[in-house]
This record gives structure tokens, C-alpha cells and sequence, in this order.
């Protein structure tokens, strides 16, 4: 039972960082990794605010999520500016740069990390000694999967006029779609629960570093949203999350050295990577796109 909190408490921010990602760029055409880094500025602002500076966890929490929001407001009027592969290479870009800031920084803790406030009071502990607010992650994810999905319903005028910007920007503009609007909403969105995802790990850990928000943290989030399927139903990120841990965290009990477990597991979402988007270029639950036919070949 220990060990399966354990494993609820790494997929949980995953999953929830994944939905947005996969709001932003399978149903709104802005594939990113900016979810991984507004997870870090929501893990750091929280760790600084509550270790630093002496704030109470839960307003320390509060004033770090609206931090992220005003971030991602000012810095969305520039980003989504970008077309859609410039966004993803930027996004790359801007992790890379945050991890090497704080990496660099005396009050991060620099490379050796730093430990984290709980958000419980102190004694409220879960599976190998490390914090972790287990009733308000699953109440962070219950509320992200609701308003994602409500975002997404094929059913919904927002999940219509997403799926018209990512498949012709130029005709919903044209009809009046408020292309940019939309496309800040949902950024805004990622935001918000990304750090709270972010907060959620650092305190699930107790300890924060650079490394946690690295390139392998983006590329577990970009494989649980492949595994789900993009542009798919948001409830199926979870399940991708799950499933992205279970096989990941597998290799632990693999009769191999220690410090090659990390290595093996980045082998592992690697070839996930390779193999889903071969056999389905939107995931596993994901819409099939289809290549033109015979006739349509012929012309």
C-alpha cells in the first residue's frame, strides 16, 4: 500500500501538467514544454517563500501560483506570437534556461537542491519519510480533470473553436474566433495548475532541485500525453501518467547497478516515444490521422 501512495505521488503532478500540455498542444495546436517550467517556478517560489522568507505553506502556495499567472500572462502576449515550431523549440529553450538559473543561484540551494515545506501540519507524513498533501493533490487533480475535460468536450464551443485554431488558424480568424484570447486562457490554465503541480512534487519529495525539472521530467510529461493520446479525452492523461510511472518505476527492482536506473528509464520513455508515434502518430487513444487515399494520391 506504501509503495503504491509512493507511486501516486510521482504520477499525479505528471498527470496534471500533462492534461494542459496536451489542452495547449493537442487540442489548441501549441505543443510545449512550458508546463515543465512553470512547474519549476511554482516549486522554487514555494520553497523560497515558506524556507526564505517565512510564509505560512498555504500562503507561500497561494502567492506562488499567482506569481505563475502573472508570468504567464505577460509572457504569453510574446510567446504565442510564435508559430507553433518555434513555440516548441523556445519552450525547450526557456526549461534549459530556468534549470541553469537556479542551478546557479545561492538562495536556490544551487545544485545540491533544497529541502521543501510541508503543506501538512508538521507529523502528516506519507511513504519513506517524505511529505505529501495526498487529500489536496487528488482534490488538484480531480479539479484540473474537470475543467480540462469541460475545455475539451467535443460537445463544448471552446473545444470547437481550440480544434478550429490548431487545424486552420487563417479561416477562424476570419469568422471572428479570438484566436489569441483563447490561445492565453489556455495558457494561463497551464499555468495555474502546472505549479501547483510543481508545488505538489517539491512537497511529495520534500526537497527540490534542479535536476527534478530537467529535460527527462519534460519527456515524462510529452510520453504520458502520447501514451493517453493527443487531442483525446483528458481523463486518459491520467491513466497515461500511470502507466508512464508503473513502467519507468519497474526498473528499480531490475538486477542492475544503481546509478544506471536513471539512464535505462530515459532509454525506456525514449523507445515509448519512438514506438507510439510510429504506430500512432496521436497516442493510443488519440484520434487516427489518416494519409490522403488512392485518389487523392493520384491527383
Amino acid at each position: 500500500m506504501a509503495y503504491l501512495l509512493y507511486l501516486l505521488t510521482l504520477a499525479i503532478p505528471i498527470a496534471i501538467i500533462a492534461q494542459w500540455t496536451d489542452v495547449l498542444g493537442g487540442h489548441s495546436g501549441r505543443l510545449s514544454v512550458f508546463g515543465a517550467c512553470f512547474a519549476l517556478i511554482g516549486g522554487y517560489s514555494y520553497a523560497t517563500l515558506t524556507a526564505n522568507v517565512g510564509f505560512a505553506p498555504l500562503i507561500g502556495l497561494i502567492l506562488a501560483v499567482v506569481m505563475c499567472a502573472g508570468i504567464a500572462v505577460v509572457t504569453g502576449q510574446v510567446m504565442l506570437r510564435s508559430n507553433p515550431d518555434g513555440l516548441f523549440l523556445i519552450s525547450i529553450l526557456t526549461q534549459l534556461t530556468l534549470v541553469e538559473i537556479v542551478n546557479n543561484l545561492a538562495f536556490t540551494g544551487g545544485p545540491v537542491g533544497k529541502s521543501v515545506v510541508s503543506i501538512l501540519p508538521s507529523g502528516n507524513t506519507w511513504v519513506g519519510g517524505g511529505t505529501f498533501p495526498f487529500a489536496l493533490s487528488g482534490f488538484v487533480l480531480f479539479i484540473s480533470s474537470f475543467v480540462s475535460f469541460w475545455c475539451t468536450s467535443s460537445r463544448g464551443k471552446i473545444a470547437r473553436e481550440l480544434h478550429w485554431i490548431r487545424d486552420d488558424e487563417i479561416s477562424a480568424r476570419a469568422f471572428g474566433v479570438k484566436v489569441r484570447s483563447k490561445l492565453l486562457a489556455v495558457y494561463l490554465a497551464l499555468a495555474v495548475f502546472s505549479s501547483l503541480a510543481g508545488i505538489l512534487f517539491a512537497t511529495s519529495q520534500a526537497y527540490i532541485s534542479p535536476g527534478s525539472f530537467g529535460l527527462l521530467f519534460s519527456l515524462q510529461i510529452l510520453t504520458a500525453v502520447l501514451l493517453s493520446g493527443t487531442g483525446g479525452i483528458s481523463i486518459a492523461v491520467v491513466i497515461g501518467a500511470i502507466l508512464l510511472v508503473c513502467f519507468t518505476e519497474s526498473v528499480r527492482f531490475a538486477a542492475i547497478r544503481p546509478e544506471v536506473i536513471g539512464p535505462v528509464q530515459q532509454i525506456i520513455l525514449d523507445s515509448i516515444l519512438v514506438i507510439v508515434l510510429l504506430a500512432r502518430r496521436r497516442g493510443l487513444f488519440g484520434p487516427q490521422l489518416r494519409g490522403p487515399n488512392k485518389e487523392e494520391r493520384s491527383r
